[in-house]
């Protein structure tokens, strides 16, 4: 709930950008909560502050219905990439694995790739290049 707390105001610098929903969903389920919910807590805060009009702000609605059409309304993406697909590409097993894995899963939030194909080019692009995992994705 205390995250819900400190995101409910995101919504009013919502631009509909599916990236930052997706950024959203995974902060929040990391807390165990859901876009679904924040938008609960957002239209129950608007809905109190007489003598302005109740309901869901228009923006809170929109982030819902982007956060459904990707699929991440009611739980944040799921990584399409795993540590067996890195040790097929020759990764080295042990830590490296999952800095590959954390990487590889805020490229997938940022829409470098949208399906376990472009996740592995992604991967083997940067392993031919020698780059270390997450270096150059600023």
């Amino acid at each position: 709930m205390i995250i819900l707390c400190r995101r409910h105001l995101d919504h009013l610098g919502f631009r509909g950008s599916p990236r930052a929903i997706r950024r959203l969903s995974r902060a929040l389920g990391d807390e165990g909560e859901t876009i679904e919910a924040l938008v609960r807590l957002i239209e129950a805060d608007h809905s109190a502050r007489p003598p302005l009009a109740g309901g869901c702000p228009p923006a809170a609605r929109e982030m819902l219905e982007v956060a459904r059409s990707i699929e991440v309304a009611r739980s944040a993406p799921a990584p399409l990439l795993m540590g067996r697909h890195l040790l097929a590409l020759g990764v080295e097993p042990g830590p490296i694995i999952g800095r590959w894995l954390e990487a590889a899963y805020q490229a997938q939030l940022d829409e470098a790739f949208e399906d376990l194909e472009g996740a592995l080019a992604w991967v083997r692009e940067r392993l031919e290049s020698g780059a270390d995992p997450g270096e150059g994705d600023d």
